[in-house]
């Protein structure tokens, strides 16, 4: 093959090549505009959809008349007139036996509750003797029978021990009146439990008092240990000193 023949077959070749090039650019360009042309299609077939949709809603809300309905306004939750009742703290007074009334007669306050019921604990006096018991007035359902089912007055619920009984079993708290006193005695009609809700109020600004005394006592604490720390460090600096000498 003579040098002619060589250079007419490379130039078919790159001519070849050529065209092979320019033959997938041109696809490539084609499939990028059918590209095109269907996301174009497609997103006019959206928005065609959407305002037809607006369309019908229109012609919905000119067709029918609408009424203006205001919006409903929850009201805020009410605490139920029991519950409130069970935080009052409660006096306790007028029993005719000397003994029991000894033992029995004061402030009392919320503390937990027993059988779906609130317990309340007597406040033991500023000077109180070490013999002093606990007093709890507590609710006892029909569960060891009907006649243990009331209220009582114990020192620990559920106790052996108990001073006074009031066979109620529909009151939420503590019944005012009628109570039997002793618990196996007559009804002690001066024997009275009353609510005191003005004491609610004390109780809380003694709670906030004693919340401000603690703080105070804190930060006394503090203060000294940062005053105990300081010397320490300045002990420690001048024995350095000392030794560097």
């Amino acid at each position: 093959m003579g040098k002619k023949d060589k250079k007419r077959k490379s130039s078919v070749s790159r001519s070849r090549r050529r065209e092979k090039k320019e033959k997938k650019k041109a696809e490539k360009k084609r499939g990028e505009k059918e590209e095109k042309r269907r996301k174009k299609a497609r997103s006019d077939e959206r928005s065609d959809s959407s305002s037809s949709k607006g369309k019908g809603k229109a012609k919905e809300s000119d067709s029918s008349e609408v009424e203006d309905v205001p919006p409903k306004v929850t009201p805020p939750a009410l605490v139920a007139p029991a519950v409130t009742a069970s935080l009052v703290p409660l006096i306790v007074s007028g029993c005719q036996n000397p003994t029991i009334s000894d033992i029995v007669k004061g402030t009392y306050f919320r503390h937990g509750s027993n059988h779906g019921k609130p317990v309340y604990k007597k406040k033991l006096e500023e000077v109180s003797d070490d013999d002093d018991l606990d007093v709890l007035i507590y609710y006892w359902d029909d569960r060891d029978g009907e006649e243990n089912c009331g209220w009582w007055f114990s020192p620990s619920v559920g106790g052996e021990m108990v001073w006074a009984f009031h066979p109620s079993r529909k009151a939420t708290t503590p019944p005012p009146a009628e109570w039997n006193v002793p618990h196996d005695g007559p009804i002690d009609k001066s024997f009275s439990v009353t609510a005191a809700p003005e004491l609610t109020k004390k109780a809380a600004e003694k709670d906030d008092d004693d919340d401000e005394d603690e703080e105070e006592e804190e930060e006394e604490e503090e203060d000294e240990e940062d005053k105990a720390m300081r010397d320490r460090l300045i002990l420690l600096q001048k024995l350095q000193q000392e030794l560097d000498k």
